[in-house]
C-alpha cells in the first residue's frame, strides 16, 4: 500500500507527463501545418509559373503571326 507522501509526487509525475505530451501532440500539429502551407505555396508558384509561360508562348505566337 503506498503510503500518503508518495501520492502527490505520482500526482505531479502523471500531469508532467500529460503537459509534455500535450505539448509534443500541438508540435508535431503545427509541423504538419507548416508543410501543408508550404506544399501549397510551392505548387501555387509552379502553378502561377506555367500560366506566365502560357502567356508568354501565346505572345510569342502572336508577334511571329502579325
Amino acid at each position: 500500500m503506498p503510503t500518503s507522501s508518495s501520492w502527490p509526487r505520482t500526482y505531479l509525475n502523471w500531469k508532467r507527463v500529460l503537459l509534455l505530451s500535450l505539448k509534443c501532440v500541438y508540435f508535431m500539429l503545427a509541423v504538419k501545418f507548416s508543410q501543408k502551407c508550404l506544399a501549397m505555396s510551392i505548387k501555387s508558384r509552379l502553378a502561377q509559373g506555367q500560366r506566365q509561360g502560357v502567356q508568354q508562348r501565346s505572345q510569342r505566337r502572336g508577334v511571329a503571326l502579325t
